[in-house]
């Protein structure tokens, strides 16, 4: 058995943002937050934090996924199908390695490769699409797989499911191999923080990795190897012990209020 465990050097100012999982908030994130805050047009922090766990992109259940938080609560299992070149692997298990460092940091999850404990019930299936690709991938929604596939718009996505209601917390990261090597690594980062719990990004952008800053003016969040501030403390708000899977949206905004007044 491995541990899919990491520990690289690159993330440690990054990390200064946000305390290891169910502590308290940094001096830096509590900074961070009265800067958003004090700029005119961006709402509230907890706003932000709110809108990015419960608002779904991409679900698919017949009668649709509810709105209530979601978080994993399982250890996850990586897996991986690969349609790329050699060097698209290395630049996937770098970036993957990295991410993962990150979300276990922030979450507490643990990230398994390979063989993985019997008790493990959360699963991310990444699949790489090559140029050529057949729709013959193993996906759970082959007809969707098949629009991304013809999407000439669409580069990356995670697929979410409705896990908080069901035994199996499973995700799908679908990611194309034919675009830039920067966009494939952001592409890597983007969509397995979003599999890992939170599912939407943040409130005016596209993306966890805009480079946009603030929708009012240009303020430049900090930015570490294309993650900002934003989505980095959201994570250790959402793990935290007090958020339970199900609960609506105001109790999710209620709880961040309280924790960033006790903090902060």
């Amino acid at each position: 058995m491995r541990k899919f465990k990491f520990n690289i050097a690159a993330g440690s100012i990054l990390l200064a943002f946000a305390t290891a999982a169910s502590s308290e908030l940094s001096k830096p994130a509590c900074d961070f937050i009265e800067l958003y805050e004090s700029i005119e047009g961006e709402g509230s922090f907890s706003d932000l934090v709110t809108h990015m766990p419960h608002d779904v992109e991409y679900c698919h259940l017949a009668d649709g996924c509810d709105n209530g938080l979601k978080k994993r609560t399982s250890p996850i299992q990586i897996t991986i199908e690969d349609g790329g070149s050699e060097e698209t692997r290395k630049l996937f298990n770098v970036n993957l390695a990295y991410t993962v460092n990150i979300v276990s940091h922030l979450s507490g999850l643990k990230f398994y490769l390979d063989e993985y404990p019997d008790t493990v019930t959360g699963f991310i299936h990444v699949i790489l699409v090559g140029d050529s690709e057949e729709i013959d991938q193993t996906t759970l929604v082959p007809e969707f797989f098949a629009k991304f596939l013809k999407s000439e718009k669409l580069t990356c996505l995670a697929t979410n499911f409705d896990w908080h209601n069901a035994d199996i917390e499973y995700s799908e990261v679908w990611i194309k191999t034919s675009i830039s090597p920067k966009k494939f690594a952001n592409c890597v980062k983007e969509e397995i923080f979003n599999a890992s719990g939170v599912p939407g990004d943040p409130l005016g952008l596209d993306s966890l990795y805009s480079e946009d800053t603030f929708s009012s003016e240009t303020f430049g969040p900090p930015i570490f190897q294309n993650f900002d501030a934003r989505p980095l403390i959201a994570m250790q708000l959402i793990y935290l012990d007090e958020m339970v899977n199900g609960q609506s949206r105001a109790q999710t905004e209620e709880t961040v209020k309280r924790v960033i007044d006790e903090f902060c």
